[in-house]
């Protein structure tokens, strides 16, 4: 699901369309996810990613940022795989780190989960 779920703009929603997706996988799936993310804490990440998301409206009108626990909270039921739920361009388990991501970099979140 890379860059999907950030479409649904209700998070409810959001969940039920992940929850009846992790649903039909057998067990020993894996569901891969990457979301837009604000944390919405005042911080100039959190600025930032108020102008990408209006900035984008135009072009991606769907396109809804979400904090990273309503992210995790997609994971629900699931096995978290390390690093967790990181800027994607930190999700390099067992490669070379990368470095610091961007200020963009940051505000894109991915995290593997596995269903028991």
């Amino acid at each position: 699901m890379g860059l999907v779920i950030h479409h649904i703009s209700s998070t409810s929603e959001a969940r039920r369309i992940v929850g009846e997706y992790v649903a039909a996988l057998p067990s020993g799936s894996y569901l891969v996810m990457s979301h837009a993310s604000n944390p919405r804490d005042g911080s100039r990440l959190a600025d930032l990613a108020e102008k990408l998301e209006a900035k984008f409206k135009d072009s991606f009108h769907s396109l809804h940022f979400r904090q990273s626990e309503e992210i995790r909270s997609f994971f629900d039921g699931l096995e978290l795989i390390d690093p967790g739920i990181v800027p994607i361009g930190a999700w390099w388990p067992s490669g070379p780190s990368l470095g610091v991501p961007s200020d963009v970099g940051q505000l894109c979140l991915g995290g593997v989960g596995r269903k028991p």
